[in-house]
């Protein structure tokens, strides 16, 4: 008689089964007892089945066997390692038979966890010391004492999307110190975990700062920008309107590219990115040799991509604005004089309109770099300036501040900055600095005059002295974006465009054909990479052309939503 397959189990199923076998008989019949309470069905089932039979005669086991197959079944399938912690997913441990078993106070779960860890430790790397499960990142922190329920307009929004709901269950300490405002003994004591993703190391706390290993297909795609970087700086600087279009029917007629390989194509070239986090896409423009000029507001982002970038070889420098300072008290000021007697309208009319128009709104506001103290203020200034006139300066800069002030500190540092990137990332948008990030690559903008690389004062000429896209040669806005599924051109479907359409065959090359009137009426009506272009064309006006060069689609953020990414190429007219 052949002997029967041997059972496998996955690395979890072969720790739970070592710490079933290591428990005394009177706690084992205890959780086969919960078991058959919590999910009498699914126990009944095992019981009759084949497999548990044939288990019972390879090992020898006991009666209780119906109910631990109930136990391995339902074991966590899958599991992430981030050295040194096991991450299993969101749904771990909730099946009714473990929700039982695990809430018995009488049975030891830590020897559970070890067991865990020390399967799943790489066989010859370091062994896993942390085991947690993941969770969502809520959109809101929870409520605080008094807030009642339904109150959202008390709630506070989760601005550094910490992942408050990670559920800790060995290795982690019992407390954990302050997300907003942690001293440096709280970072040196947190758990500071890592990954590689192509090729590029990424460091983060995992109690305190989210990581999403979905974005991993955008730092690839970013990555090959390194050839269009060298066809662009093939181009004489003072070139009229070029570009490489993504496909050959695109091309533009008056292109007409220079070869110069010796030339660095990213050297003295700088990337934007606004919103940093821990280095997800900062550091791949710093594999591409730009240097890169980063925002972030959460400190413990930026400690792990201060210790990110270092893991990755690439200099690095933190600058913390001077916190505001509080104005001298001064005695209480005499009240002020009566106004002097308005003039009387010409008509009796109560409504007449008066004899002085008011001023109209000012329609480009000052930009505000916040309350810093003069005398702090320049000296940060004067740092941050030389740190980045300086070749040789860090490759990566970090301002650890709201990216709200962005575009004042680039106006009021007085040194050139040829901009070629700048990334928006942040979800469900980043609208709200699509603007700034325009005015980053289009100096003068706002003032109306758009200026090339360096030179000027601050004669009004937005700027006072930086530059960022040099005339003609274009740079990148990368802005990320949720779109619901109906607003995106289905892909590998036709796109409708005047009569025809052009559609990818196998090889996903696109093709011309003829569509027909059914296949035009079901079409998407309005693309939301219509509306993007649209509003950087009202934006710009006649002084460049913004287009929207591609839409990535990176991963599914919700049911129907997809998480997409606009290359929007910019030039000057």
């Amino acid at each position: 008689m052949p002997r029967p397959p041997k059972i496998k189990y996955s690395p979890v199923q072969r720790a739970v089964i070592s710490w079933l076998d290591s428990l005394p008989t009177p706690l084992l019949e205890s959780v086969a007892n919960q078991v058959r309470s919590a999910d009498p069905e699914s126990v009944a089932n095992q019981a009759s089945s084949a497999d548990t039979k044939q288990q019972v005669r390879s090992t020898g086991k006991d009666e209780h066997d119906d109910a631990r197959q109930v136990l391995l079944d339902r074991a966590p399938k899958r599991w992430v390692i981030y050295e040194p912690m096991a991450l299993l997913p969101s749904n771990s441990f909730t099946a009714p038979a473990w929700r039982a078993v695990l809430s018995s106070p009488t049975l030891p779960k830590e020897p559970l966890w070890t067991s865990i860890l020390r399967e799943l430790s790489p066989p010859r790397g370091p062994f896993l010391t942390h085991l947690a499960i993941n969770e969502g990142i809520p959109l809101h922190l929870q409520k605080k004492a008094g807030q009642t329920e339904g109150d959202e307009t008390a709630a506070e929004e989760n601005l550094f999307r910490a992942p408050t709901n990670l559920q800790p269950l060995h290795g982690f300490p019992a407390s954990i110190p302050s997300t907003t405002s942690p001293s440096p003994a709280d970072l040196d004591a947190a758990l500071w975990v890592s990954t590689k993703q192509n090729g590029l190391v990424q460091t983060w706390a995992p109690q305190h700062t989210m990581f999403s290993r979905g974005n991993v297909k955008e730092k690839a795609r970013l990555l090959e920008f390194r050839d269009r970087h060298a066809q662009l700086a093939s181009q004489d600087p003072p070139s009229a309107y070029q570009y490489t279009p993504r496909h050959p029917e695109d091309q533009d007629p008056t292109w007409a590219a220079a070869s110069s390989p010796q030339r660095n194509p990213t050297k003295g070239k700088w990337a934007v990115d606004l919103y940093a986090g821990i280095g997800y896409f900062a550091f791949c423009y710093a594999a591409l040799g730009l240097r890169v000029l980063c925002w972030e507001v959460s400190p413990w982002s930026v400690e792990g991509l201060r210790r990110g970038a270092a893991a990755n070889g690439f200099s690095v420098r933190v600058f913390s604005p001077p916190p505001p300072s509080s104005p001298p008290s001064a005695p209480p000021s005499p009240p002020p004089p009566p106004p002097p007697p308005q003039p009387q309208p010409s008509s009796s009319s109560s409504d007449a309109a008066p004899d002085i128009a008011p001023p109209p709104p000012e329609e480009n506001p000052p930009l505000d770099d916040g309350p810093l103290d003069e005398s702090a203020s320049a000296s940060f200034y004067a740092a941050l300036g030389n740190e980045i006139s300086n070749p040789h300066g860090a490759q990566i800069i970090v301002l650890h501040e709201s990216n709200t002030h962005a575009l004042a500190r680039l106006h009021r540092l007085h040194h050139p900055l040829r901009v070629l990137h700048v990334n928006c990332g942040f979800l469900p948008t980043s609208r709200p600095v699509w603007r700034d990030a325009l005015e980053m690559v289009m100096p003068g903008l706002r003032a109306g005059r758009c200026r090339g690389s360096g030179g000027g004062g601050g004669d009004g000429d937005f700027g006072g002295g930086w530059g960022g896209a040099w005339p003609g040669a274009g740079a990148w806005l990368h802005l990320h974006e949720n779109v619901p599924d109906e607003e995106l051109t289905p892909r590998p479907k036709p796109v409708v465009m005047e009569g025809m359409m052009s559609v990818y065959n196998k090889k996903g090359v696109r093709e011309a054909a003829r569509s027909t009137p059914e296949e035009e009426e079901a079409a998407p009506p309005v693309m939301r990479q219509e509306e993007v272009q649209g509003l950087f064309k009202e934006w710009m006006g006649d002084k460049g052309r913004a287009r929207v060069e591609h839409v990535e689609r990176v991963k599914t953020y919700a049911p129907g939503v997809m998480h997409c990414v606009f290359d929007v190429f910019i030039t000057r007219n």
